[in-house]
């Protein structure tokens, strides 16, 4: 890793993906799982059952969520995705301040590497959420796009 001009490292040889990639990349994913994929079905996984499971960005050494597939597509290896474990993907961006209740935590987020760009972890972010709250993939790719380009009937609305 190097240190770019902000306190957060970049990942060398991996610069952060861009918004039109993540979604490019979102979409080859859930061509290839199909439509109605939710995150955890090919694991076992209810993340709406308290003892269903727990998201993991990386899983019995391979992405897990569709975070983690996104990134890893483009480049990010397996070993820097889980130090992200128990941070959201909207942190992967220097653009997100760091918590200031805790200094452990914010020593720990100024240590890991920047995966995206703001755009794109905001896009990462809405996914994620999505993901978790056991919507099928599809839905929380549109979802997600909409948001994030602005192209939902509500949004041109302005309501």
């Amino acid at each position: 890793m190097t240190q770019s001009n902000t306190a957060r490292p970049t990942l060398e040889g991996c610069a952060p993906i861009e918004l039109d990639e993540a979604i490019q990349h979102a979409s080859a994913i859930v061509a290839e799982v199909g439509d109605e994929f939710r995150y955890g079905d090919d694991e076992g996984i209810d993340l709406l059952n308290p003892s269903g499971g727990e998201c993991m960005y990386v899983r019995d050494e391979r992405p897990s969520c569709m975070v983690a597939r996104i990134l890893h597509r483009h480049g990010v290896p397996l070993n820097v995705l889980s130090t992200y474990e128990e941070v959201t993907a909207k942190y992967m961006s220097a653009a997100w301040p760091s918590p200031t209740s805790s200094p452990e935590w914010k020593s720990r987020l100024n240590q890991l590497p920047i995966l995206a760009t703001p755009d794109a972890a905001g896009f990462l972010e809405l996914i994620q959420y999505a993901q978790d709250s056991r919507e099928e993939w599809r839905a929380a790719l549109n979802s997600a796009v909409e948001i994030v380009q602005g192209t939902s009937t509500t949004r041109q609305e302005g309501n």
